[in-house]
C-alpha cells in the first residue's frame, strides 16, 4: 500500500484539509459541535462492525443532521477557510502583485481626503475595500457598477441624501470605485454595543464574513471608524486613516510567501496535533475504509436490501514477463454482497469478478491477501465478506 502513490497523495491532501480546519476551529464553538459529529462517527463505524444495523442506522441519521446543522450554522466561518485555502487566491494575489493591482499612495490620500470631507458636510457613508476575497457573493445587493475614479466630489455626491444610493456602501477594487449602492449583510453579534446603528452593523457584517476593509463615516456620532476582522478602530486624522489604509492594502501584496511557509518550525509548530490527524487518517484509511463508497451505496441504505451469496473465479494480470504460473487451476472465492432485493433478483452473476495483481510476485510459493480493491463489481452493491481471505499460488521462471 506504501508503494501506491495514489494513496499517499489522498493522505497528504486530506491531512492538510483537516489541519486547516482544526487551526482555524480549534477552541471555538464549531470544534465542539465537529468533534460531536466525529465520535458520532466513531459509534457508527463500531455499531456497524458488530452487526447493530438499526443503531448504526439511527446513528448515521444522527451525523448526517449535524454535519448539516454544522455547515448552515458556520457558513461564514467555512467560506473564509475555503478563501484561505483556495489555491486561486493565492494565484491572483500574486498576478495582482505583478499587475500592480493595489492603491497608489495618491489614491488612499484622496479617499482619506474625501472621507473627511463627508463627515465635515454631515454626511454618513460606508466604504468597502475589496483585498483578496471575491466579494460579490456575499453582498445582499450589488448595486450599480459605475467603475469610476475616486473624486471626493463624487463620492459626496453619491452619499448625499438626495441620491438614491446614499443608504447602500460604496464598493472599491483594484484602487476604483467599482459599485455603489451595495446592500450588505448585517453582524448578527449580540456584543455590539447599543449607540452603533445599522451602518456599523453591515460593516462588521461584511468584514467578519471576507478579509475587506470597512470605513464608516456616522453623521450621528460625527467620527469615522474602521473595520478589519470585525474589529473596530476610532480614526483621528487624514494621515491616520490613509496610514491604515496603506498597511493593509500594501501587505497584502507580500502576504503570499510561500519560502516561509515550508520552514523548519512551520512544520514543527504544533507537531501533536499534526501527527494526530496523521494517524488517524492512516488507521481509517487502513481499517475504517475497506468498501467502495458511491453514491448510489448511500442511498441503499433508504431501501429494503437483503445479502446473497455468489462463487467468483479467480483471474490474475500483471504477471512478470519472465514468470509464469505453475498451476492455474484456483478454486473459486465464495463472496457475500448485500443490495437491494429487487436488484439481487436480477444481478448478471458474471459481472462479479475477482482480478489479483501479480505485479509484485516472485519465483516460488507467494500469497495474496485478497481486499475489497480486487473485486469488481456494480457499484450499488456492498461486500460483506468474502472466504478464503488469502490465495497462494506458485510461479515458475519460463524455459
Amino acid at each position: 500500500m506504501w508503494n501506491n502513490l495514489n494513496y499517499l497523495i489522498d493522505i497528504l491532501i486530506m491531512w492538510y484539509l483537516i489541519y486547516q480546519v482544526y487551526k482555524r476551529f480549534n477552541n471555538s464553538h464549531a470544534m465542539q459541535l465537529l468533534i460531536r459529529i466525529v465520535s458520532i462517527w466513531i459509534c457508527y463505524f463500531i455499531s456497524k462492525h458488530f452487526g447493530l444495523h438499526l443503531t448504526s442506522f439511527l446513528l448515521w441519521i444522527v451525523c448526517i443532521t449535524f454535519l448539516i446543522l454544522f455547515l448552515i450554522s458556520f457558513q461564514n466561518d467555512i467560506r473564509k477557510i475555503s478563501s484561505e485555502i483556495n489555491p486561486l487566491v493565492r494565484i491572483i494575489a500574486m498576478i495582482r502583485k505583478v499587475f500592480k493591482f493595489t492603491p497608489t499612495n495618491n489614491t488612499l490620500s484622496i479617499l482619506g481626503d474625501s472621507t473627511f470631507q463627508l463627515l465635515e458636510k454631515g454626511l454618513g457613508a460606508i466604504v468597502i475595500i475589496e483585498r483578496k476575497e471575491d466579494l460579490d457573493s456575499i453582498f445582499r445587493s450589488p448595486g450599480e457598477k459605475i467603475d469610476a475614479e475616486i473624486r471626493t466630489a463624487l463620492m459626496e455626491s453619491i452619499f448625499n441624501s438626495t441620491s438614491p444610493y446614499h443608504d447602500g456602501a460604496i464598493h472599491i477594487q483594484n484602487g476604483k470605485i467599482l459599485r455603489v449602492g451595495c446592500i450588505l449583510p448585517l453582524s448578527e453579534r449580540q456584543d455590539i454595543p447599543a449607540s452603533y446603528g445599522t451602518r456599523h452593523r453591515a460593516a462588521l457584517g461584511i468584514t467578519e464574513s471576507s478579509d475587506a476593509l470597512a470605513i464608516i463615516v456616522s453623521e450621528e456620532r460625527r467620527e469615522i471608524a474602521v473595520i478589519e476582522n470585525g474589529e473596530i478602530t476610532k480614526i483621528d486624522t487624514k494621515e491616520q486613516l490613509t496610514e491604515w489604509i496603506m498597511l493593509r492594502t500594501k501587505s497584502n501584496e507580500n502576504s503570499i510567501d510561500f519560502k516561509n511557509q515550508f520552514t523548519l518550525n512551520n512544520l514543527t509548530n504544533n507537531w501533536k496535533s499534526k501527527f494526530f490527524i496523521l494517524a488517524c487518517l492512516i488507521l481509517l484509511s487502513n481499517f475504517g475504509i475497506d468498501e467502495k463508497v458511491t453514491p448510489s451505496n448511500i442511498l441503499s441504505n433508504f431501501s429494503e436490501s437483503e445479502t446473497a451469496r455468489y462463487k467468483v473465479p479467480i483471474s490474475f494480470y500483471n504477471i512478470p514477463k519472465n514468470l509464469e504460473l505453475e498451476l492455474d487451476n484456483f478454486k473459486v472465492i465464495e463472496l457475500q454482497v448485500s443490495g437491494r432485493k429487487n436488484i439481487l433478483n436480477f444481478l448478471d452473476e458474471e459481472k462479479l469478478m475477482i482480478r489479483l495483481n501479480l505485479k509484485n510476485s516472485e519465483p516460488g510459493e507467494n500469497s495474496y491477501k485478497i481486499s475489497s480493491r480486487d473485486v469488481i463489481m456494480p457499484d450499488f452493491l456492498k461486500i460483506v465478506s468474502f472466504s478464503p481471505k488469502k490465495v497462494l499460488y506458485r510461479l515458475k521462471i519460463k524455459n
